[in-house]
């Protein structure tokens, strides 16, 4: 039985010659691991559609332990995002920690919301200010929403930035790639 849903592609790793693992976040399953055969080819037709930064629609099938993907299309793809270093930077950090964060298949439409929210306010962004106080509300939000109702105590947005990073963490035990290399970067 297939099913079509709205996602956010967390993560991609290779699987094999030709196929592509994926983690989604969807809109009624919550996170999810699949396979997408063939998706590595050149000619594949699913490949475009399973790119990060995106509103995507699957079309998944439940098989032993994962879902295969028979389809995908994107539904809005937020250009800005990938045209600009700093807000790649903050989106793959915030995908990072949605996927640290979230246990497989528990549907949670509000952090759905709260994903697809961040990506639009992101991409809106007008300069580098903002779009770390995107992110550092974001972030927030997030902890807020899993139960790590952060206090916090930053003089500037940076500060913010870097102490939000610490509870991810913390609360993920595993530090936050993405982060740090923006962390660094500054």
């Amino acid at each position: 039985m297939t099913f079509l849903t709205d996602a956010y592609i967390l993560r991609q790793a290779p699987r094999g010659d030709y196929d592509l693992a994926i983690t989604a976040y969807t809109k009624e399953l919550g996170k999810i691991a699949a396979v997408a055969k063939g998706a590595k080819k050149m000619t594949s037709k699913l490949r475009p559609h399973l790119e990060f930064f995106c509103l995507t629609r699957l079309m998944a099938a439940p098989g032993s332990g994962v879902f295969r993907l028979a389809g995908a299309g994107i539904i809005q793809g937020f250009k800005t995002i990938r045209q600009d270093a700093n807000r790649v930077v903050y989106a793959l950090a915030y995908l990072e920690a949605v996927d640290l964060l979230t246990p497989n298949q528990s549907a949670d439409q509000e952090l759905f919301f709260l994903l697809n929210n961040f990506f639009v306010q992101l991409d809106a962004a007008a300069d580098d200010k903002q779009k770390r106080l995107v992110f550092n509300r974001a972030l927030y939000d997030l902890l807020a929403h899993l139960g790590w109702r952060p206090r916090l105590k930053a003089g500037s947005q940076k500060q913010l930035t870097s102490e939000l990073g610490r509870l991810v963490t913390e609360a993920g035990d595993k530090e936050l790639k993405s982060l740090a290399s923006l962390l660094r970067q500054e």
